[in-house]
């Protein structure tokens, strides 16, 4: 019982002392966030999405992180920042909420395949690439007929 409470203790006291320290590292990065939350973000005004690329590129950059703007067609960069070390964890846009779980669902699918195995139920699959600007192209089909198909404006 005297370990596990000094134990208990222990850890109580260096988790204080990082709580102290992460206090302290974050009010030192309280007018580098200022400055990031200044920049609109709009996902539709590619000038926007381009000046936040630049600043994160240079936050990642002060950090030791080698940096990649990666161009699309339409003006909109996404960044591309790693440590040297690949064995770190991946922190990038759309890595836990949308293409983690799109990843993990086909490896499920991947491993049913290995046993010989097919779903317990029918599957169908609709990934909304637009849904920041409002999915301008995923409209209501007009009848049954055409239930597959896609408008865009």
């Amino acid at each position: 019982m005297k370990k596990l409470l000094a134990a208990l203790l222990s850890n109580a006291a260096l988790a204080g002392s990082l709580a102290r320290e992460v206090a302290e590292s974050s009010q030192g990065n309280f007018a580098e966030f200022l400055d990031l939350l200044a920049l609109d973000n709009v996902a539709a005004e590619p000038r926007d999405i381009q000046r936040n690329a630049a600043s994160l590129e240079q936050s990642f950059r002060k950090r030791g992180f080698e940096t990649q703007l990666l161009d699309n067609p339409a003006g909109r960069p996404a960044l591309f920042a790693r440590p040297l070390d690949p064995e770190l964890r991946i922190f990038a846009r759309s890595a836990s909420d949308d293409k983690a779980p799109i990843m993990m669902f086909l490896t499920a699918i991947d491993l049913l395949r290995s046993r010989s195995q097919a779903p317990a139920f029918n599957i169908k699959v609709i990934l909304d690439g637009e849904e920041e600007v409002s999915s301008p192209c995923r409209r209501r089909p007009r009848s049954q007929q055409n239930a597959h198909s896609w408008r865009c404006p």
